[in-house]
């Protein structure tokens, strides 16, 4: 038996093998050598089958996938033409086998009013070749698909599999019935099989083929580590790359179900909302970083470390904003809530108002000073008066200089209880909160919100508005000075 694969590692060209016996794979001192630091020094082997391959997990440190499933160790498992195996960061995709059909999956697809695919007229492009039945809507749309197609693909450079040189099967098709839901019948959109490379798009005189982005996140996103896990993400990232309108007025008050239990149009305006929302908030490279470098598994631990939060805390924040409207900062209130912890604390305020007066004095005084003392008291040759504008000087300077001091002291003295005022205001509601609140939420969420959050409310309120009273204190004795 011979089967041959492709194995694709990263920061490496893909290279092709023919195995016609036991192979053993690892990092070193086996029959094929992957450079890849996830790998173990013999992490499994493989064996031909008549349909594809044989995998065999050798108690490796970090697993063997097969999909989205693991291979226990020392289990065989069977991989049929299509399928992939994944070890790390390297994946081996089974390309052709002794006993398997020359076209994988050929029957998963069926082709509406045809006997074939042979009889289907071809167009090769860049990446792809596309197929059509001649005299159909699919042959109509091909020239207007062919530039679409080119448009997606520059947009996905560099995603999923797209640098390996992926060369698509694309299928521009009338309706038809999908072997996963053989009672119903596809009228538009269109079908991923990621294990043959087809994209299968459905088109009629009255609906186009859709943009091929999202069909391609899915397809070069599925051999991405944690591909099971963040397969809405993919699709929601290729529907905002086809530059889709809004769609989060469409799910404005509706009880919006869980990603995995979403369908059809849902699934896609709930998937294409909460990445824009993901972009919006992190960036579109930390986006990328996040579904390019997550593992299966451990995409909540990945959206922390690069997002700054998990995905399930995200999530939530998403939901809440279609449901309430972004949150936007209120100065009214925000003024109200500054009042509501600065009030026990109004002597001090008082008192650190006094030094910023003697602050801005010094400030205002000081050019006056330097003038008379530079135009008139030097030129006169007087030593009393230089002497006795040099203490002035040497007065308000030491008076401005404690009066610094002691309002450095009196600020974080009132910071400090503003911050602990806070905390032990969130402290007491957490005491009345249900269990159910406290498990739907990530522990370092809460904590964050704890210490760091907290700490920017009190600079808000002890910093910000105490600088801005003084900003407007100084341009309301600059205006005086100049109108003097």
């Amino acid at each position: 038996m011979r089967t041959v694969i492709e194995i694709r590692e990263p920061g490496a060209e893909p290279r092709r093998l023919d195995v016609n016996g036991r192979v053993d794979i690892g990092r070193e001192g086996v029959d094929v050598i992957v450079h890849d630091a996830l790998v173990s020094r013999r992490h499994a082997s493989i064996e031909p089958t008549p349909t594809g391959l044989t995998v065999i997990d050798l108690s490796s440190s970090n697993g063997t996938w097969v999909d989205a499933r693991r291979v226990d160790a020392n289990e065989a498992f069977d991989v049929e033409v299509g399928g992939a195996v994944r070890f790390g960061d390297t994946v081996i995709v089974v390309l052709t086998a002794a006993g398997a059909p020359t076209t994988p999956q050929q029957s998963e697809m069926p082709l509406q009013n045809d006997s074939g695919r042979a009889r289907l007229e071809r167009r090769s492009i860049d990446g792809a070749v596309v197929h059509y039945r001649k005299g159909s809507a699919g042959e109509r749309a091909v020239g207007a698909f062919v530039a679409d197609y080119a448009k997606a693909r520059r947009r996905l450079s560099g995603f999923g599999s797209e640098p390996w040189g992926t060369t698509v099967s694309v299928y521009l098709v009338d309706p038809f019935r999908p072997p996963s839901a053989p009672d119903t019948l596809l009228t538009s959109g269109s079908v991923v099989n990621a294990r043959a490379n087809e994209l299968w798009f459905v088109v009629t005189g009255e609906v186009p083929p859709e943009p091929p982005e999202r069909a391609l996140a899915l397809l070069f996103g599925s051999v991405l580590p944690a591909a099971a896990d963040i397969e809405y993400l993919l699709e929601g990232f290729g529907l905002h790359l086809a530059n889709l309108s809004d769609t989060d007025s469409t799910l404005t008050g509706v009880d919006l179900p869980s990603f995995d239990a979403a369908e059809g149009d849902l699934r896609g305006a709930m998937a294409l909302s909460f990445v824009r929302f993901l972009i919006k908030k992190a960036g579109i490279e930390p986006f990328r970083a996040l579904i390019g470098t997550a593992k299966l598994g451990q995409i909540e631990q990945s959206s922390q470390e690069i997002l700054g939060s998990s995905l399930s805390s995200l999530e939530e924040d998403w939901r809440h904003e279609l449901a309430f409207g972004e949150d936007k900062v209120n100065p009214v209130q925000f003024l109200r809530l500054s009042l509501r912890y600065l009030r026990p604390h109004m002597g001090r305020q008082i008192e650190l108002g006094i030094y910023m007066l003697l602050s801005l004095a010094f400030t205002v005084s000081f050019p006056f000073i330097s003038k008379r003392l530079f135009d008139t008291a030097l030129p006169s040759g007087q030593f009393s008066q230089v002497f006795e504008l040099l203490v002035i000087l040497a007065v308000a300077f030491g008076v401005s200089l404690v009066a610094g001091l002691r309002q450095a002291y009196v600020a974080a003295y009132v910071g400090g209880a503003i911050v602990r005022d806070i905390r032990a205001a969130m402290f007491d509601r957490l005491q009345y909160l249900s269990i159910g609140w406290f498990g739907k939420r990530q522990q370092g969420d809460v904590l964050s919100r704890m210490f760091n959050d907290v700490a920017v409310l009190e600079h808000g309120i002890s910093q910000t508005l105490r600088q801005g009273i003084f900003q407007v204190l100084s341009l309301i004795v600059s205006a005086l000075i100049v109108l003097r």
